[in-house]
């Protein structure tokens, strides 16, 4: 995979974005957005799917974030796999692999969409 180099959180939401939009091509993918005052970003679903992901640059570091839940469980403040720490997410990525995070959360998405994710898997081994 190649590195993509950013100079700001909205340049990375946007390359977020239209990566995602490229690589997956589903006209059934929602798109939101979600602020916490420090993390912010686009969120993801598709239609008809229990479950809404979001990706970020982490807020103490520069790596990359997935993280998500079901959507009874989204929080005002965005989709988090655990309320305990900001620490505890699905899966994460060095700085500038861009592609590598997409990826993860297409398979992520796909997943949610066919046999389901067991959100509780990651919330017990955090």
């Amino acid at each position: 995979m190649s590195l993509i180099e950013y100079s700001s959180k909205e340049q990375l939401n946007t390359l977020f974005k239209d990566c995602l939009q490229k690589k997956l091509n589903n006209p059934d993918l929602i798109i939101g957005t979600f602020d916490n005052c420090r993390e912010y970003g686009y969120t993801y679903t598709l239609k008809d799917i229990d479950c809404t992901f979001c990706i970020y640059e982490h807020r103490n570091s520069d790596i990359i974030v997935i993280n998500g839940c079901e959507n009874h469980l989204i929080k005002p403040y965005g989709p988090y796999v655990s309320d305990t720490s900001k620490w505890h997410y699905l899966a994460w990525f060095s700085a500038f692999h861009i592609e590598e995070a997409v990826d993860k959360l297409i398979e992520f998405l796909n997943l949610a969409q066919g046999a389901g994710i067991d959100f509780g898997y990651y919330r017990d081994t955090l």
